[in-house]
């Protein structure tokens, strides 16, 4: 009987790795880390002010709030990076199955990302970037035997 193969997303804003488990007493190990500099989504300068713009026929000046929050322009761009890579991963057939950890905001992005291309086995909403890998099995178990 073929094993099936599970990939682990695990992310946060900054922060992400993928990790695969090749069947039921196998763990868990780590294919690849990735940080928000990967996908350009970190400027790296800001501005220290919001823009402004100036009123017709006036002196006033008023201030433009962007539509985003750099923090949140971020992690979109740092999500769309990640969820293309599981997209192409999952196109050359690399798992059979995908399990996401991350705290809820950036899991409804990176669902989001995903856009229905890639089915989700299943999710955790927390964030388990900085776990140790030998103790992700414990907290990953609970969804899949690992």
């Amino acid at each position: 009987m073929k094993s099936i193969r599970t990939y682990f997303l695990v992310a946060d804003e900054t922060e992400a790795r993928i990790l695969e488990n090749l069947g039921v007493g196998k763990g868990v190990h780590q294919l690849s880390h990735y940080t928000e500099k990967d996908s350009g989504s970190a400027p790296n300068d800001f501005a220290d002010q919001p823009g402004s713009s100036q009123g017709a026929g006036g002196q006033a000046r008023h201030g433009v709030d962007p539509s985003t929050t750099e923090r949140e322009n971020a992690r979109n761009v740092f999500a769309a990076y990640l969820g293309d890579m599981i997209k192409g991963a999952s196109q050359k057939g690399k798992f059979d199955r995908l399990v996401i950890s991350a705290p809820p905001q950036m899991l409804g992005v990176l669902r989001n990302a995903l856009g229905g291309e890639v089915e989700i086995y299943a999710d955790l909403d927390k964030n388990l970037v900085n776990t140790p890998t030998n103790d992700l099995a414990k907290h990953l178990s609970g969804v899949v035997a690992v």
